[in-house]
C-alpha cells in the first residue's frame, strides 16, 4: 500500500534489493483509476528506465 496526500493505494509488486541502499520496484498490479496518481506520487522518473553502473 502506498499513501500519499487524500491518495490510498493498493497494488502489487516484486521488490529487489539492488545494493545496499538501493530498492528496484516492478509493479504487476496498479488499479486502473490509480496509475496517474500514482506515477505523480512517484515523480517523473517513476517510468523511466536508468543504466545501472556498478
Amino acid at each position: 500500500m502506498i499513501f500519499g496526500h487524500d491518495l490510498h493505494i493498493h497494488l502489487e509488486a516484486q521488490v529487489a534489493r539492488i545494493s545496499e541502499r538501493h530498492l528496484g520496484f516492478a509493479y504487476t498490479h496498479i488499479p486502473e483509476d490509480k496509475q496517474v496518481p500514482l506515477w505523480n506520487l512517484l515523480g517523473g522518473y517513476a517510468d523511466i528506465l536508468e543504466m545501472w553502473h556498478d
